[in-house]
């Protein structure tokens, strides 16, 4: 299928009409933000899977000829550069101490610096209940305070077996899941088809989260704790921005069960990479 066979299944549905103007703009930024990537050096691409590609313009010519309708604009092809250069018009291309130069085929966690270290140094790593994330970018069932962009790697059993029997030693009966994650659109899904914990809304598709999750018998308590999966100094590498230090840090628990941020006022995130042992 193309434009104009995206275009008369639009005409025929309208399935956008009862959504308000702020909702189309939203709807509009959401699928646009979503149609570049960068490559290894920083600059802007389009986005690297062609199906993804197509089903994102699909979207964004659905939501145009809504637009159009109700302006009584003249319908107009639209132009996917000009789409991309205005949504990446923000972009600043992140500058690392020294360059990554292996796959992009990895898992790949982002956090504060003195955060990242120790996962580093000693593979620390904090789980936590559901109900305690406050990442807005998730539905009711679920929600995430420090994601873990990642993709596939031949590494993925290494990490997946290290985590999943660090967690085992302090959760004996718990029970791990752990996958991509499939992001919906609530336009094109009913909530009765949403996988809890693994779905998520398009809006966030830039992620391509992978997600590790356990679940434990009724009435067992929940609180968060850290494990130790040891150095990873074997597997990974720890990347570091140019012109922004490390400050120490300390995963000391609070009162409340939740850990103190000794990061000081360091908002950069540090990328923590599992690398391909193909290209060691």
């Amino acid at each position: 299928m193309g434009p104009e066979d995206w275009r008369r299944e639009y005409e025929v549905s309208r399935y956008l009409r009862e959504a308000d103007d702020a909702i189309l703009e939203r709807r509009f930024q959401d699928l646009t933000s979503n149609l570049w990537s960068t490559d290894a050096v920083g600059n802007v691409v389009p986005t690297w899977d062609p199906k993804m590609r197509a089903a994102l313009l699909r979207l964004i010519l659905h939501v145009t000829l809504e637009q159009m309708d109700r302006s009584k604009t003249p319908t107009t092809d639209f132009d996917e550069h000009a789409l991309r250069r205005a949504s990446s018009a923000q972009y600043s291309p992140p500058r690392l101490k020294a360059l990554f130069t292996g796959s992009p085929v990895c898992f790949a966690k982002f956090g504060k610096g003195c955060h990242i270290v120790e996962s580093f140094e000693n593979g620390v790593f904090r789980i936590a209940p559901a109900s305690s994330y406050k990442d807005p970018s998730l539905n009711s069932a679920q929600a995430d305070k420090e994601l873990e962009h990642v993709t596939v790697t031949p590494n993925e059993e290494l990490v997946r077996t290290r985590l999943a029997d660090a967690v085992a030693r302090q959760l004996p009966t718990s029970a791990m899941t752990d996958g991509g994650l499939s992001y919906y659109d609530p336009y094109m899904v009913g909530r009765e088809q949403l996988v809890p914990i693994f779905s998520k809304h398009f809006r966030y598709l830039y992620q391509n989260e992978y997600r590790f999750a356990w679940t434990v018998p009724n009435g067992e308590p929940l609180k968060p704790f850290f494990v130790e999966l040891g150095a990873l100094h074997d597997i990974a590498e720890f990347l570091e921005l140019a012109g922004h230090g490390i400050e120490a840090g300390s995963r000391a628990m609070g009162g409340n069960d939740e850990p103190h941020d000794d990061c000081g006022e360091v908002s950069n995130l540090f990328p923590l990479i599992a690398r391909d042992p193909r290209l060691a």
